[in-house]
């Protein structure tokens, strides 16, 4: 009875540490997340007035990012216990009335560190939107508004789990049984073992399996500080910073567009989805002139290589469709093989007159025509995505 209960205990303070644990980092990347949107929601706000008020909108954005910088430092910091050990975003970079005010509600006033810079935080942005800066209507500059409320809900139910321990009669209870259990099980294992190397293995393996456990559990029902099993809480700072800084990216206010090698046509871009598809085990394999965010990606000579096949794919395509249209697939592929030679003539007609290919341009097309004598049904109009897929195995 006494083991039951013993593992019962220790059984649920192990659940609910390793809950706590899961959820304190799951709250601190929600908290993140939403302080992080209301700095991006604000940058993106502020693009409309960014040409006509640049330095007013840099200002706005450099106080907003410094500002969002100490709410969540100094978040991390009440959550832990511990200050001025996060490092924020050039505070200095904030005026001297600003420092000096909040400076003097918190040591003076002793008022909460995080609420002070969330109300500092809103005021400027309240007086952004009526000067302009922040162009958009109320309701949904309101959104920003919400997601630095419900970043806050996050870090009090983060220090929910900080001030709220694991009951101390259940602690008392589990603590005694653990005596009892270390007393008892030496007893037992010398009557049950005639061996004296026996004898010992039978008493250390339970009380090891019962002390581990708990053990573990401490160390995992407080996530928050700075020993090894604590959550990374500079790192989250580090990353927060980060993510912040980016927005003040001079390029950071850039309209993304299509280029001349953008596939508008429906059918073709599916065909080259297709294309670009290889699977190793399921998971698809990009085209190495399409791994953008590679390191070893060389962006100049990528687009240098797309537009030199863009152009070849162009010429070798009039050569094909042209070539389509007088031998339609009706025709015995004996009579392909044989116009193979008149391909100079026929791309000097299709490509500005040149009357030389290159092998492998030649090669390309030759293998298009061939090709083209074993796909009967084929309609002119589907030769573009029919080649694009050929080209690309060539």
């Amino acid at each position: 009875m006494t083991t039951s209960t013993l593992l019962f205990v220790m059984s649920l303070r192990t659940r609910q540490a390793f809950k706590r644990f899961w959820e304190a980092t799951g709250l601190l990347h929600q908290m993140k997340g939403e302080w992080l949107d209301t700095i991006n929601n604000c940058t993106a706000f502020s693009c409309k007035a960014s040409k006509a008020r640049p330095i007013e909108v840099c200002q706005f954005r450099h106080t907003i990012v410094r500002l969002m910088s100490l709410v969540h430092g100094s978040a991390l910091e009440e959550i832990a216990g511990f200050h001025g050990r996060m490092e924020t975003i050039d505070v200095q970079g904030l005026s001297s009335a600003t420092l000096r005010h909040m400076k003097d509600c918190v040591e003076t006033h002793h008022f909460n560190k995080v609420e002070v810079l969330m109300h500092v935080l809103k005021n400027v942005i309240t007086q952004a939107h009526k000067d302009g800066i922040l162009d958009v209507p109320p309701p949904i500059l309101s959104r920003v508004y919400q997601t630095i409320s419900r970043g806050y809900v996050k870090l009090l139910e983060s220090k929910k789990i900080t001030d709220t321990k694991f009951p101390f009669p259940l602690v008392q209870l589990l603590l005694l049984l653990m005596h009892v259990h270390l007393v008892i099980t030496p007893l037992i294992a010398a009557m049950v073992g005639n061996s004296i190397l026996v004898a010992p293995v039978i008493a250390f393996l339970p009380i090891f399996g019962v002390h581990a456990p708990y053990f573990i559990s401490i160390e995992l029902e407080n996530p928050f500080g700075d020993e090894a099993n604590s959550l990374p809480l500079g790192y989250f700072q580090s990353e927060m910073n980060n993510c912040l800084i980016m927005l003040l990216h001079e390029k950071t206010d850039l309209i993304p567009t299509v280029g001349k090698r953008c596939i508008m046509d429906f059918a073709n871009l599916k065909e080259a989805l297709t294309m670009h598809g290889e699977c190793e085990q399921g998971i698809p394999i990009a085209s190495s002139a399409l791994n953008l965010f590679d390191p070893d990606f060389d962006m100049t000579a990528a687009m240098s290589t797309l537009e030199s096949e863009n152009s070849f794919h162009s010429r070798s395509f009039k050569l094909a469709s042209a070539f389509a249209k007088a031998y339609p697939p009706e025709v015995p592929q004996e009579s392909f093989q044989a116009v193979v030679d008149r391909l100079p003539a026929i791309d000097g007609g299709c490509a500005g007159g040149e009357t030389q290919r290159a092998p492998r341009e030649q090669h390309v097309v030759k293998k298009s025509i061939l090709q083209w004598a074993d796909i009967t049904g084929r309609r002119v109009s589907e030769m573009n995505a029919w080649y694009m897929r050929l080209s690309a195995l060539v």
